[in-house]
């Protein structure tokens, strides 16, 4: 089959599935938790005992299923039940209303832990369509699109949202426009999950695929293998440390960065809702400068795809940290509502890069026998990111007594993730210096 057409497929479903990411995880879903769902002052915690435990389910599951699908040469038929069921559990979203709050924190774990799987599966399968010459840029474009689809769908939830009235003409009855967007998510990541069902097939491997008994046998015998000869892997679990340092620093920029600028402590001027006479209040200059994020992301993904073409994954990757130690130090020195918008810009120019040349780093490290179990792995890291991050943020606001210094908390994790970096010893990625 052409590349080209794998290539487009496979970013599709980034398109496709982001808006999950946007809407579900940061925009909608947790402000109508909070509000609606469940009125308690402890909404917030509660919101992340709920997100954990998806997290958690999937991160204990994913290196299993990525060795028995290894074993069983059934990447495919993973990732589709996986996106099967996240979409299904996102359509889902749209029934629970005021104080139905375990069943919407149940359909929330099923929709996340269909997301988190299928992304397990979906980067394993970069090494399988592409040569290696051009995984960086094919891992670029995927996020590329990403975020143009994530932004997209999210641009037409808000209008849904915040003005009901052009689309339903008399208000907005039962939230109907906030619970209609979870629908469409769940739309929107099927539509364009179909490219990929039609058009990328089970790569095919040396190993004999085993029935589905032997397979899960296989898989466990995969992963107690694999630490049992852990020194032979020693650079991948190298990379995976310094990667959850440094990717654990996006994350808490990514996920603290509207609780920290809107802390009242931190007192940001409101120039922007005087400018627009009270149109741009605090929470929307959250959600525009999340939008501008990922508009900004679009072409930078590209952007990166091709600097890492040209001096390599690794290279990227430190610009990537040195940008984001930058955006850090300047979130100390926010005093106006507008400044978030310019830092939410500026963090736009990185995100795509830092997490495209990561997944293409990796990739060009595991052996294409082995892509399902140490994506698996991957996975793990990448989905426990944001931990380390806020616990320092609070630990330095508690220590001294003031807000605005917390955000220099992540900065370390850059520096050593960075350093440890440095150390692992990877393929020379640039176009040209690798084996196809």
């Amino acid at each position: 089959m052409n590349e080209q057409k794998k290539i487009r497929s496979w970013c599709l479903y980034d398109f496709g599935n982001s808006a999950f990411a946007t809407t579900i995880l940061a925009a909608v879903l947790p402000v109508y938790f909070a509000n609606v769902i469940y009125t308690g002052s402890d909404a917030t915690a509660v919101w992340g005992i709920v997100t954990a435990v998806a997290m958690l389910i999937i991160a204990a599951l994913a290196p299993i299923l990525g060795a028995i699908s290894d074993s069983a040469n059934s990447k495919k038929k993973f990732w589709t039940f996986f996106m099967a069921l996240g979409c299904l559990g996102t359509a889902l979203l749209m029934l629970p209303g005021p104080g139905d709050t375990l069943m919407l924190s149940l359909f929330f774990v099923v929709a996340n832990i269909g997301f988190s799987g299928s992304l397990v599966f979906y980067d394993a399968f970069l090494p399988h369509i592409v040569s290696r010459n051009k995984m960086d840029k094919t891992s670029a474009a995927g996020y590329a699109w990403g975020y143009i689809g994530g932004g997209i769908l999210l641009v037409v939830n808000m209008v849904m949202i915040i003005n009901p009235g052009a689309i339903w003409g008399e208000g907005d009855p039962q939230y109907l426009g906030t619970r209609l967007s979870f629908l469409s998510v769940a739309v929107w990541w099927l539509i364009f999950s179909i490219p990929m069902m039609k058009n990328i097939h089970e790569p095919v491997l040396d190993n004999t695929p085993k029935k589905a008994a032997a397979a899960i046998k296989d898989g466990f015998h995969r992963i107690g293998v694999t630490f049992a000869h852990i020194k032979q892997h020693k650079e991948l679990f190298k990379f995976l440390i310094a990667f959850f340092l440094y990717i654990d620093g996006v994350g808490t920029i990514i996920r603290m960065a509207t609780v920290f600028s809107s802390d009242p402590q931190l007192g940001l001027s409101n120039d922007l809702e005087v400018l627009t006479g009270g149109v741009l209040s605090i929470t929307m200059v959250m959600v525009v400068g999340l939008l501008i994020t990922q508009l900004v992301a679009w072409p930078m993904s590209f952007l990166m795809g091709r600097i890492g073409q040209k001096y390599g994954a690794k290279n990227t990757i430190y610009i990537c940290i040195v940008t984001y130690i930058l955006i850090a130090t300047a979130g100390t020195f926010m005093f106006a509502d507008w400044n978030f918008l310019v830092l939410a810009a500026l963090v736009g120019t990185v995100q795509g890069g830092v997490q495209s040349m990561s997944r293409s780093l990796f990739a060009h490290m595991v052996s294409k026998e082995k892509t399902g179990e140490f994506f698996g792995f991957y996975g793990i890291f990448e989905k426990f990111a944001a931990i380390l991050g806020p616990l320092l943020m609070s630990l330095v606001a508690l220590i001294t007594d003031n807000v605005r210094f917390s955000v220099l908390a992540v900065i370390p994790l850059f520096i050593i993730g960075g350093l440890l970096l440095m150390r692992v010893k990877a393929p020379d990625t640039r176009l040209g210096k690798q084996k196809t």
